[in-house]
């Protein structure tokens, strides 16, 4: 039996026995979590455009008529 297969019959009070508490079994379920979702780490995100500048420097809003001032 593998160790997270022990933890996770502890939590299941599937162990032979002694009957394990129900902090026990929370401690288990506990212990046997990172076998299965481990903890995501922390991402520092860049946004910068060229040279560390921002991404956008302006923004222009055209009107959905299509009317574009700079097609002329």
């Amino acid at each position: 039996m593998l160790p997270h297969e022990f933890l996770l019959a502890i939590m299941r009070n599937e162990v032979e026995g002694e009957k394990p508490t129900f902090e026990q079994r929370l401690d288990a379920a506990k212990a046997a979590a990172p076998y299965y979702a481990p903890k995501l780490s922390a991402v520092d995100a860049q946004h910068t455009g060229k040279d560390g500048g921002p991404i956008v420097t302006r923004v222009e809003l055209v009107a959905l008529t299509g009317d574009d001032e700079s097609d002329d």
